[in-house]
């Protein structure tokens, strides 16, 4: 390239430069576009680039994830409250996708409580504000449990707690685009609506089933399968339309309650990519990442193709106690499996247990 810019001659070539030097320079989210090959994904995650956009991501969950889980052990620090801000936390979602997960229990808790003897040491990723760390040890799902997430500001403060109550967790700061987990160690891993975060995904899998017992080391997540970077079809955007006009106007408030909104707004990739960079990256290729390197023994999907697009936005107005809040959201999610059954919709989330190949 250089040889060619010397045959310039030197008038026309300064000229040039000045142009270059005034233009604005290329959007680095362009950069994520493309990470399908591996050589593409190790040169990305090797650059500064990536590690302002990791920077980024961490501050976002950092503000986004309440710090403070509960006030002390044996307390429920998600789930079934008044003033649900969490789509899938939502007591009537909850329920509807633990039947759909063919749980036959109230919560994925329970279903874990019922499976074999006690876990001798859990694993959690992405473990946020420690809220499922607690619950593996408080529920006697897992004896003590090594979490990782990348936020740094999440995992001093959930550390202050676990070190408050003398919980057995070992929680760490951890870029999980570079997994290295101890070989053989786990006997559980628990990943719940993380993975869609991650770009390594081929890495981190493997790691994972070198890390977990070969007897009965298993991974149980729950996850989001559907369109990058939130990006939803046109049939998704206009099903959900269509059940937004019906709901009535009490249940269409705005997040800041002083107003009404009166038609639903769907993100694009630029917007997702401005405030989490890595939100649903490469979401789609989840189930094939995870197909290389382990048996998946249990897998049912959850839908959500219709539901999540809906309700994210507005599910703060559904009150667990309002009877005819709870009625819409049964009639939204049994239009919702009907439309991924009948192949109309894609199916957005899965339930997923798995072991080491």
């Amino acid at each position: 390239m250089r040889r060619h810019l010397n045959r310039i001659p030197a008038p026309i070539l300064s000229g040039i430069r000045w142009v270059w030097r005034r233009l604005p320079p290329p959007d680095p989210r362009f950069l994520l576009q493309n990470l399908e090959s591996e050589q593409r994904r190790l040169k990305f995650l090797r650059s500064p680039h990536y590690r302002r956009f990791a920077d980024r991501e961490a501050q976002y969950w950092s503000e986004q994830i309440p710090t403070e889980t509960s006030d002390g052990p044996d307390s429920t620090p998600c789930g079934e409250q008044a003033g649900v801000k969490n789509l899938l936390e939502h007591p009537t979602i909850r329920r509807e996708m633990n039947r759909r997960a063919g749980l036959e229990t109230r919560d994925i808790w329970e279903w874990l409580v019922k499976q074999d003897a006690p876990a001798e040491h859990g694993l959690v990723l992405g473990a946020g504000n420690g809220a499922h760390c607690r619950m593996l040890i408080d529920g006697k799902i897992a004896r003590r449990v090594t979490a990782y997430d990348i936020a740094e500001e999440l995992v001093e403060k959930a550390n202050t707690q676990f070190a408050r109550y003398g919980y057995p967790i070992d929680y760490q700061a951890m870029d999980l685009n570079f997994a290295r987990f101890p070989p053989r160690t786990f006997d559980l891993c628990l990943a719940m609506h993380v993975l869609h975060h991650f770009i390594n995904l081929e890495t981190l899998f493997s790691q994972l089933a070198g890390s977990l017992t070969v007897e009965t080391g298993r991974l149980v997540m729950e996850e989001y399968v559907g369109p990058r970077y939130l990006e939803f079809p046109k049939i998704v955007r206009d099903k959900a339309q269509d059940w937004f006009k019906r709901l009535p106007t009490r249940l269409r408030r705005a997040p800041d309650g002083q107003s009404t909104i009166e038609c639903l707004d769907f993100f694009d990739r630029w917007w997702i990519q401005r405030h989490s960079p890595f939100e649903s990256i490469r979401s789609d290729r989840i189930l094939p990442a995870l197909e290389q390197s382990m048996r998946i023994d249990h897998m049912r999907p959850l839908g959500g193709g219709l539901l999540m697009p809906l309700l994210h936005a507005i599910i703060g107005n559904f009150d667990p106690a309002d009877e005819e809040a709870n009625g819409w959201i049964q009639r939204i999610m049994a239009d919702d499996m009907a439309l991924t059954e009948a192949n109309e919709i894609p199916n957005f989330y899965v339930f997923v247990v798995a072991r080491p190949r």
